[in-house]
């Protein structure tokens, strides 16, 4: 499978979006947004988890429209909603 593009990166490189329609669920636009920002592989990241139930990710943040999941991953912060992914850097560091 391709690894879809970024849907768009903020000129200041503070935030990252991304099209949950362009991935299987909902977790995998987090994690290739987080991927992304954090400039590692997937695989690279500590397990989502640790933050947040993906089961319930998935099923809260099912499609267009559906309610928002926000919360904080590897220095990050993750806005998550059927429309799109935002992960935007928490701490200030470029």
């Amino acid at each position: 499978m391709t690894e879809a593009p970024f849907s768009s990166r903020s000129s200041d490189g503070r935030t990252w979006t991304r099209d949950p329609a362009d991935h299987p669920t909902p977790t995998d636009a987090v994690l290739s947004a987080l991927a992304d920002a954090a400039a590692r592989e997937k695989i690279d990241l500590p397990p989502l988890y640790d933050s947040v139930d993906p089961e319930a990710l998935d099923a809260v943040v099912g499609g267009p429209g559906s309610a928002a999941v926000q919360f904080e991953h590897v220095g990050f912060l993750v806005t998550a909603s059927g429309d799109e992914v935002v992960v935007q850097r928490a701490d200030g560091d470029r």
